[in-house]
């Protein structure tokens, strides 16, 4: 998955590129996650470089310690959960609060009636 922000693809640089064949060959092209053996030579790739710490978030985008090789399953999956939380972040939904004034009707086992109401007679 390349990331793009406007111009060039982050992932197609031959810095990036360098990164990815150096973690792929420290980890022996196997996934850190289930112990899956890649091959080198797969096409398409059946083990990808991942960074550990996001490089959104702040991590080190060329740095062996901030990789890690994931089969093609688990980079999809852990990309859709930090997806979903970045966009859980960037939501202008804000979360549902409880009105400061607000009377909760009593629970089933008992509790403090509600008072009247200004209608009541």
């Amino acid at each position: 998955m390349s990331y793009r922000s406007g111009g060039h693809s982050r992932t197609g640089t031959t810095a990036h590129r360098r990164w990815r064949r150096a973690v792929l060959h420290r980890d022996g092209y196997r996934c850190r996650q289930c112990g899956y053996q890649g091959s080198p030579h797969a096409k398409p790739a059946d083990v990808e470089a991942d960074h550990i710490v996001n490089v959104a978030d702040g991590g080190a985008e060329f740095d062996l310690a901030n990789g890690q090789a994931l089969c093609v399953p688990h980079h999809k999956r852990k990309s859709a959960a930090e997806a979903a939380k970045a966009r859980t972040a960037r939501s202008r939904l804000r979360p549902i609060r409880r009105h400061p004034g607000r009377i909760d009707p009593p629970s089933k086992g008992g509790g403090t009636p509600l008072p009247p109401g200004p209608n009541a007679h």
